[in-house]
């Protein structure tokens, strides 16, 4: 008997996304009885609804009174499989298609252990043959990114990332469990990076399962509302994962990068953005976040940073961002920096 799976897809102003993405999951070769379909709408304003509940009657529709965010929305839709008792909740973007073994494979992979807490499809740009990711890169200070993104497709086996990218990825419920759902505190971005570091910390691994295709219609953006909320979340994300002492390790580098990113926010017009960042963490309620997460990451922490940080790079290579001087002297300064100070991490 094959696991239950329910497939979570998160709608926001979805309607232009959700016919090819819900007609794709009809073509899936898992056993119709074995998966369920649940949308939660993030109060959409672009008859979304109207269109899932003419349409799609065999899909379970959640609709909110107000946009939740990624993290807030997906929760909902994983609370509700995991009180009907699934094994399984695969999270997929609006903007994706999927091929007809995706789930399968996924499952096969999650399967083969049970120490595997996250498995990620291989997620190709819709319409190319390039990848967009195969499983997703963390820097020591907290950034993520899409690992592999635009470079042409190629043969890959099942492997270890250091995260899954939360556009297309099976979690395992009794994971779940035990190190806790998405932190609806980050709202949106870093929050897939922070679930898949809290794996790690708590003995489960992250693989990429490469026969799980997915394709997504990806479209990198800039804009103010995204620096805030990555810039915000990064800092909780290594304000609380680390040990103390690993933190103040990294401490020089923050600084240094805490610079260059004032001087890029002032050029690229976001000074008021990264200034509210900083603003936020004079804040009691967000040290309260802090204390929060850090006692929930003491109380599952089985693997040690020594361990953790070996899956971390000291460079950032995300092609959708351009290699400028600036951001090359960082990355071989940066780089430099953590091959030196991770071999100082004994614990």
């Amino acid at each position: 008997m094959l696991p239950r799976v329910a497939i979570i897809i998160v709608c926001y102003n979805g309607r232009e996304y959700l016919p090819d993405c819900l007609t794709s999951l009809q073509a899936v070769d898992y056993p119709k009885e074995r998966y369920s379909i649940i949308v939660v709408d993030n109060a959409s304003s672009d008859h979304s609804v109207e269109y899932l509940r003419e349409h799609w009657t065999n899909v379970a529709v959640t609709v909110l009174p107000k946009n939740t965010g990624f993290a807030g929305a997906n929760n909902i839709g994983l609370r509700q499989a995991m009180e009907q008792g699934y094994d399984y909740a695969f999270l997929l973007n609006q903007d994706t298609v999927v091929t007809p073994g995706f789930l399968r494979e996924a499952v096969a992979v999650a399967e083969a252990d049970l120490t595997i807490g996250a498995v990620q499809s291989k997620l190709l740009r819709f319409g190319t043959n390039e990848i967009n990711s195969w499983g997703n890169v963390i820097h020591f200070l907290g950034f993520g990114y899409a690992g592999g993104n635009r470079e042409p497709d190629q043969p890959i086996s099942v492997q270890e990332i250091a995260y899954p990218s939360g556009a297309a990825v099976l979690l395992r419920c009794s994971a779940l469990k035990t190190v806790g759902l998405l932190d609806d505190a980050f709202f949106m971005y870093h929050e897939d990076l922070d679930l898949g570091w809290r794996l790690w910390l708590a003995g489960y691994r992250c693989l990429l399962a490469p026969a799980s295709v997915v394709y997504h219609k990806y479209e990198f953006s800039r804009s103010v509302k995204k620096y805030y909320w990555m810039e915000r979340n990064r800092y909780l994300v290594i304000l609380s994962l680390y040990r103390w002492r690993t933190f103040l390790l990294i401490w020089p580098a923050i600084l240094l990068t805490d610079f260059g990113m004032l001087i890029q926010s002032i050029v690229g017009g976001f000074w008021r953005q990264e200034i509210a960042v900083h603003v936020e963490f004079l804040k009691p309620s967000t040290w309260a976040i802090v204390v929060r997460r850090r006692r929930l990451v003491r109380n599952l922490r089985k693997c040690p940073d020594r361990e953790i940080i070996k899956r971390f790079t000291g460079r950032i290579d995300f092609q959708e961002i351009p290699l400028s001087m600036p951001v090359k002297v960082s990355n071989v300064v940066l780089d430099a920096y953590w091959q030196m100070i991770k071999k100082l991490v004994r614990w």
